[in-house]
């Protein structure tokens, strides 16, 4: 049970590493409208969990 918790925590915090890397990378490309991505890939996120 806790080895499960742990997993899940460690995958949501991989995840979230992944989508702001990405949203780093998005901004980097496209500057001001890459608060969008953030927002969508936050609203996927919380879909997810």
């Amino acid at each position: 049970m806790v080895r499960w918790l742990l997993l899940i925590i460690s995958t949501k915090q991989w995840i979230l590493m992944k989508i702001c890397k990405i949203d780093a990378m998005k901004r980097e490309m496209e500057g001001e409208g890459a608060w969008r991505h953030k927002t969508l890939a936050e609203l996927k996120l919380q879909m997810m969990l």
